[in-house]
């Protein structure tokens, strides 16, 4: 992320291989952590690598979050649907472990997630 965010002037090219393989690097470290998936995303949209970018951008992270979206406004045939989805690519899913790891201001905001996903159908 690091090298993304600087400001890519002269070397472009060059600056764009540097954060590929280290997005790679971390995602063939440990495939379970959607972080690195989601890193790797943007980095292959930037590349218009689209394809594989839509890869990596499926972990359960978006999953989780839109299966809560579809739940708070009723929509729970589409919240299961997605929840399927979350639970195949991150079997040991539970919504307090994830919530406890988010960046939350107001704990009020932490527990309606975590309640939005419970809703949807996601382990506690």
């Amino acid at each position: 992320m690091a090298i993304f965010n600087q400001d890519w002037e002269e070397d472009a090219s060059a600056q764009r291989v540097a954060c590929l393989e280290h997005a790679s690097t971390a995602v063939r470290l440990d495939a379970t952590d959607s972080r690195c998936h989601r890193i790797l995303a943007m980095i292959l949209l930037e590349s218009r690598e689209f394809e594989r970018a839509a890869y990596h951008a499926r972990h359960f992270y978006q999953d989780a979050r839109l299966a809560a979206c579809h739940a708070a406004v009723g929509r729970m045939e589409e919240a299961r649907r997605v929840v399927a989805r979350a639970l195949a690519a991150k079997p040991d899913f539970s919504s307090a472990a994830w919530t406890a790891t988010l960046p939350f201001r107001n704990e009020a905001d932490r527990e309606r997630l975590r309640a939005e996903l419970v809703a949807a159908g996601l382990p506690p």
